[in-house]
């Protein structure tokens, strides 16, 4: 059975998006569902997006669905990520 969204999975959080809560979740589902409903949805959902970039400047601190998944050193999620149109070239500054 597939990972079931919740509104919380969905939701813009303080310091991170959806995106990248879900990029390092120790469950590849939940990544796979929420960029599945990124993709069902026909505009831009900001927070699922798989290029959802939090920048911290003043913390010093930037991270993206692609970082957090590189951070929990998945390759499944890297894959996915990518497959789902995640820029390999970095977080935009």
């Amino acid at each position: 059975m597939p990972y079931k969204l919740t509104r919380e999975d969905v939701a813009w959080g303080i310091e991170e998006s959806a995106a990248i809560r879900a990029a390092g979740n120790s469950n590849p589902a939940v990544l796979h569902a929420l960029l599945d409903y990124h993709k069902r949805t026909l505009r831009e959902l900001a927070g699922c997006s798989p290029n959802a970039n939090v920048s911290g400047s003043n913390m010093g601190t930037y991270e993206s669905p692609l970082t957090a998944a590189i951070r929990v050193n998945s390759p499944e999620k890297v894959r996915m990520l990518l497959a789902s149109g995640a820029d390999p070239m970095g977080i935009h500054i």
